[in-house]
């Protein structure tokens, strides 16, 4: 039923129209139209409504799979970042580790990949991307124009989050129902500013075993702004 109106012509209701992101719709009446040779004479808005209801249930869930189709792992430059320090760990009373993602960005392994977080005020268009999916599930071919658009969309942040200065490893593999996992050392740990002793004793002995690099964040109370620094501490 939903083809056969498309095919006939049928004025979409504005209500209706904005139910969608843009184009969609427009896309796939342009490939239903040009790979039709039927027109039936069909006109009932009630139908039509009900169609375009269910279809907006289909949207819907194509853009949950689409957000769980890849998973993250999220990364930050700003170690020396006072609000991610009190963001993120608990008040400067955390720790942060740090990895070197160098090999991980010069040699993508498999369906792993290291990217920048794009910064943007506008937001990523995913309307091919969604209308190529919704295409697929009720018979409606639409060419798929970037087959890394799904990648992309995952990548775009508003520019508010700048201050993280955010890489996001990203596993493509399409498992909803799994956890996957990438065995990847850290190579070293700063201590927050305020961490408990207690903690700092227990995560030492960690490092050491481990053999991580290991530094302390403070802020230079004689100095004339607010900039963390940072302090190597030596093994013992």
């Amino acid at each position: 039923m939903f083809r056969q109106l498309l095919i006939e012509g049928y004025e979409i209701p504005e209500h209706i129209r904005n139910v969608f992101p843009s184009d969609l719709l427009k896309n796939l009446v342009a490939s239903l139209r040009e790979k039709s040779k039927d027109s039936p004479d069909v006109n009932d808005l009630d139908k039509f409504t009900q169609i375009v209801n269910e279809l907006k249930k289909r949207v819907h869930f194509f853009e949950v799979e689409l957000r769980n189709s890849n998973s993250f792992a999220c990364f930050s430059e700003a170690i020396s970042s006072i609000t991610m320090w009190g963001h993120y760990a608990d008040y400067h009373k955390g720790f942060a580790l740090s990895y070197d993602m160098r090999p991980l960005i010069s040699r993508p392994s498999g369906n792993i990949m290291v990217m920048p977080v794009i910064y943007s005020s506008i937001r990523f268009d995913a309307t091919n991307l969604l209308a190529s999916c919704l295409g697929k599930n009720i018979g409606i071919p639409v060419k798929r124009l970037d087959m890394l658009d799904s990648i992309k969309s995952s990548l775009y942040k508003s520019p508010d989050w700048e201050y993280e200065k955010e890489w996001r490893l990203i596993n493509t593999n399409n498992m909803l129902d799994s956890h996957p996992h990438l065995k990847y050392a850290p190579v070293g740990i700063y201590y927050g500013a305020r961490i408990s002793d207690i903690n700092k004793k227990i995560l030492h002995r960690i490092a050491f075993e481990k053999g991580l690099a290991e530094f302390e964040m403070y802020i230079d109370k004689s100095s004339s702004d607010y900039e963390m620094k940072i302090r190597p501490l030596s093994s013992k």
